[in-house]
């Protein structure tokens, strides 16, 4: 089983002008794995119409329709001051899968506070939801995970990311900006079976997101 998936933290938004509302929009699908094989794929939503929130903690921040076929669009407001906490590189490297490690350090502002909102729906079905895409083939899996920060002062992560799995070793080189503000963050996890890499990049994130996603995505041949 090649372990790969979770996401760090990238960003990127005008560093001069206030923050401003982030739209998060796509498609909920659902995840299954093939019983042979053991890999990923995606079938349509099943849980009919609803809602999606989008949720800091316990505290809901901005809810919107989702429509029968899993279509969805919203805007993430600023989040409230209660609602932001102390930016650690623990802030980041909590979000990867249990077989990685980040030696990761913050840099700019020391006493910047961020959000990290995690996504639900509620409808037939209910639960947690991710921005997610896998690819490749079985013996060379790549999954590329999306998430959101929301970042009260621009803070700098650098480091390096490592990621062991059944004796494959994958790593990341990060040194990346946050801006204040909404940033949206993808990691893109490529596995081969000489090893593989991690790549984080600013802007875009899947599209597609998937109901019952693991925080890690198991990719097995």
């Amino acid at each position: 089983m090649l372990l790969a998936g979770a996401a760090l933290l990238l960003a990127s938004c005008n560093r001069t002008s206030a923050p401003q509302p982030e739209a998060a929009s796509g498609k909920v699908v659902e995840l299954k794995f093939d019983g042979t094989t053991g890999a990923p794929s995606y079938t349509a939503w099943s849980g009919g119409a609803g809602q999606v929130v989008a949720s800091v903690g316990t505290k809901e921040l901005v809810r919107t329709d989702l429509k029968a076929d899993g279509s969805f669009s919203l805007s993430l407001p600023k989040p409230d001051a209660a609602l932001l906490s102390g930016t650690t590189s623990g802030s980041f490297t909590a979000n990867l899968p249990n077989n990685c490690t980040g030696n990761l350090s913050l840099s700019g502002a020391t006493d910047a506070k961020s959000a990290v909102p995690t996504f639900s729906v509620q409808a037939q079905k209910s639960g947690r939801i991710a921005p997610l895409a896998s690819g490749g083939t079985a013996s060379s899996p790549t999954a590329e995970t999306g998430l959101y920060i929301y970042l009260d002062k621009a803070v700098g992560l650098s480091g390096q990311i490592t990621c062991i799995q059944n004796n494959i070793i994958v790593t990341g080189n990060v040194n990346a900006q946050f801006s204040a503000g909404w940033n949206k963050v993808s990691t893109s996890v490529a596995i081969t079976s000489a090893g593989g890499t991690v790549t984080l990049k600013a802007g875009n994130i899947p599209s597609t997101w998937v109901y019952g996603a693991p925080t890690a995505l198991s990719l097995r041949k």
